[in-house]
C-alpha cells in the first residue's frame, strides 16, 4: 500500500493533468495547495529558477501551461525514505507545444512536511522538449 506521502503526490500529478493555458486561477490556486506555504518547487527542472511561494508557484505554474500539457505518467522506479521522502523516476508523456512528446525522461525527489510537499526537486533532460521548438521555429536545438 502506498504512503500517505506518495498517495499525496498521486494525486497532485493527478489534478495537475487537468489543467492548461485556459484553467481559471481558482483552479491554479488549488493546484498550490499540495505545497506547504514556503515550498521550493522546481517545477521546470533544476536548471530554472525554483518557485518558493504559493504566489510564484502559481506564476511558474501558468508559465509552464502555455506550451506544456501532462498526457501520462509512468513511474518506473519508486523509493520512499524513513523520513518520508519519495523518488520516482518517471516516462512520461507529454505535449510540448501541441506535439505528442513519448517517454520524457524525469526523476522526481520530494520531501515532505505534516502531509505536504515542501521542496519538490524535478530532474530532467530538457533536449527532447528544445528539439520540438526548434523544429517549429526552424532552429537546432
Amino acid at each position: 500500500m502506498a504512503s500517505a506521502n506518495s498517495q499525496t503526490l498521486e494525486a497532485m500529478w493527478e489534478y495537475l493533468s487537468t489543467l492548461n493555458s485556459s484553467s481559471p486561477d481558482s483552479a491554479i490556486q488549488a493546484y498550490t495547495q499540495f505545497f506547504t506555504p514556503t515550498a521550493i518547487a522546481y517545477l521546470s527542472g533544476m536548471s530554472q529558477p525554483p518557485a518558493t511561494s504559493h504566489d510564484t508557484l502559481a506564476t511558474a505554474l501558468k508559465a509552464l501551461l502555455t506550451y506544456w500539457g501532462h498526457l501520462e505518467r509512468k513511474v518506473i522506479a519508486h523509493v520512499e525514505g524513513e523520513e518520508g521522502s519519495v523518488v520516482n523516476a518517471m516516462e512520461n508523456r507529454l505535449l510540448i507545444a501541441g506535439e505528442v512528446v513519448e517517454g520524457f525522461k524525469e526523476c522526481e525527489v520530494v520531501r515532505f512536511e505534516e502531509g505536504k510537499i515542501k521542496e519538490y526537486l524535478l530532474y530532467c533532460d530538457p533536449a527532447p522538449i528544445l528539439a520540438v521548438f526548434a523544429k517549429k521555429t526552424g532552429g537546432n536545438a
